[in-house]
């Protein structure tokens, strides 16, 4: 554990203690409940932590916890300071300072906390649950004023802003909140088969099955007991991912938390910000940001959409040329140099945002799922095929497609068997086994195999111990096996990271081309497609039609209006935040 990791540890024995004396019942939530069920404790690189209720145990816990709170503790929640940014409580140490970018304009107590979240009872029509869903999102959006609660909001969702943000305008914010709050939260009474994530910091605000939250179960969670719901995997499964048992292809960097300091109370950082800052300014600023990011959203998601189809197709006609050297008897490494950008291009965020995915053809797809198998990245194969199947260019019943999520999923059963749980017996009964010859020859099988052959001390296993532990310096085994782990067992473990394509010659390319300008390299990915090539085809799929470029001018047109000067205040801001992190 981190020293981060045992503050938020004490923390969460704090609330369980709590919640037992007055028999609240409470799980585990979001990476606390995957770091249980997959760590048994904190995931290594960890920085922030959950719990949940149901709203009956919610409303419970917040009428006693001021009665219960020790020294250097408080609670943060709508109802308590109207200017709080939240649709969720945070249990916090005030001794402490745990700055994140939206806490430091106030509205909440930067230190570090444990976040409080509540599940409401939903309809089960699915029009009136859309409409719910919605209005709880409008209203987490309006809350928080100085930033956005979530990556992405559904199409329209502008609209429902812009109506949440009047109705507050003309009552007054505290007014809003005691005239929606509570209505929100109780609407759908009565209903008892699906409920809904009222925090609208998740994207979509997710609906999960009522049966979640029956039961809690106490398990081991670093050196205590902690309770998850007795069907976590379910509800790990809802929240996060199908793939959350798989490792991610390497080691995370904390992704929460800009400044820590667990001595010092955030008071004395936020007096020194405040003399540095001009935070009214900001703030107007960051509000500003916001609405045009949802206005972006609405308005120009055609734009956006097209260009994604714009970068896709650079990344498709890139591949097809660069596929000419493919020779399936390379070495992985070789042919994983060959589908790098394919794969960095299926993995864009974007794709998945938009369902769209890069088609470059069956091949090329089927290449670049057996080489990411090969070298024991399981979890890019599985995300790949994922973006494809919502995208509509690969069918989810297909034999080939459930073939490798099905081989994926065993080289994910066979790295956690013997590399988190040194389990050996289990890893030679998966070994021997005939479903296991479907995965001879990849990184996983090889690793264990070499792994039973050399015993717990051989020196890949010391040093995987070691790497996984040590998460300011180490990738985990998928990364480290691509350095030649089962051929000699020996490698290194440092911070190095691969390189990213040029995303800033890509958007200069899509700005000439929509625009009619040169660019400034014709060259796209790389010298294997030429723009005279590009733009051909980009034309010939309607990418560069006149209403296109017609829609493209009046985003950057208001993209250069709106945004700038927002722009420009963040600019400063995040100068003096710098020179803050070095006091």
């Amino acid at each position: 554990m981190t020293d981060l990791q045992e503050r938020m540890l004490l923390l969460l024995k704090e609330i369980d203690e709590i919640c037992r004396k007055h028999e609240i019942e409470y799980y585990l939530f979001a990476g606390t409940a995957l770091g249980a069920a997959r760590h048994k404790g904190f995931i290594p690189w960890d920085d922030d932590t959950d719990i949940i209720m149901d709203l009956e145990n919610y409303e419970r816990f917040l009428s006693i916890i001021p009665s219960e709170l020790k020294e250097n503790r408080a609670i943060d929640w709508l109802t308590d300071d109207s200017e709080y940014l939240f649709t969720y409580a945070r249990y916090v140490d005030t001794s402490s300072t745990a700055l994140q970018r939206h806490t430091v304009f106030g509205g909440c107590r930067p230190g570090v906390k444990v976040d409080i979240f509540c599940v409401i009872p939903t309809f089960s029509d699915e029009k009136l649950r859309e409409k719910h869903r919605m209005d709880v999102l409008g209203f987490a959006e309006v809350m928080c004023t100085t930033g956005r609660m979530g990556m992405y909001r559904p199409e329209g969702f502008y609209a429902v802003y812009e109506r949440e943000k009047k109705k507050m305008q003309k009552s007054g914010r505290k007014k809003y909140i005691e005239d929606n709050l509570h209505e929100l939260m109780h609407r759908a009474d009565g209903e008892n088969e699906k409920c809904l994530l009222f925090s609208g910091m998740m994207s979509n605000t997710k609906t999960y099955d009522k049966c979640i939250f029956d039961k809690s179960v106490y398990v081991p969670f670093e050196d205590t007991m902690l309770p998850i719901s007795e069907y976590n995997d379910l509800f790990t499964t809802q929240h996060i991912a199908e793939s959350w048992q798989d490792l991610p292809p390497h080691v995370e960097k904390p992704r929460h938390l800009l400044f820590v300091d667990l001595d010092r109370p955030y008071g004395e950082y936020m007096k020194q910000l405040f003399a540095k800052t001009d935070i009214r300014k900001v703030k107007e600023a960051s509000i500003k940001r916001k609405e045009n990011n949802l206005y972006e959203r609405d308005e120009f998601r055609d734009v956006l959409t097209n260009n994604q189809k714009i970068r896709n197709l650079a990344t498709e006609l890139d591949i097809r040329k660069r596929f000419a050297e493919y020779d399936p008897s390379l070495p992985p490494a070789e042919r994983e140099k060959i589908l790098d950008r394919y794969i960095e291009g299926q993995m864009d965020r974007l794709n998945k945002t938009f369902g769209l995915s890069v088609d470059a053809g069956e091949d090329v797809l089927r290449a670049a799922l057996e080489t990411l198998l090969e070298l024991g990245r399981y979890y890019e194969a599985k995300s790949i095929i994922r973006t494809c199947i919502a995208a509509g260019s690969v069918d989810a019943d297909d034999a080939y497609v459930k073939s490798v999520q099905e081989r994926a999923d065993l080289c994910a059963r066979i790295m956690e068997t013997a590399f988190r749980y040194g389990d050996r017996e289990e890893t030679q009964r998966i070994l021997g086994s005939d479903e296991a010859k479907s995965i001879e020859g990849t990184a996983p099988y090889e690793a264990a195999r070499c792994w039973i052959e050399q015993g717990e001390n051989g020196k890949g296993y010391t040093a995987y111990q070691k790497a996984f532990e040590d998460v300011k310096n180490g990738f985990v085994l998928q990364e480290m096996i691509e350095d030649g782990l089962p051929i000699d067992f020996i490698f290194e473990v440092d911070d190095k990271e691969k390189p990213k394509p040029d995303k800033k010659m890509l958007r200069t390319t899509v700005n000439a081309l929509m625009t009619g300008k040169e660019a400034k390299k014709p060259a796209i990915w790389s010298d294997a497609v030429t723009q005279t090539e590009f733009l051909a085809e980009a034309a010939e799929r309607g990418l560069l039609s006149k209403e296109n470029k017609k829609r493209y001018k009046k985003y950057r047109m208001w993209r250069k209006m709106k945004k700038q000067k927002a722009e420009d205040v963040f600019d400063a801001y995040a100068k003096t935040f710098t020179q803050l992190e070095h006091i």
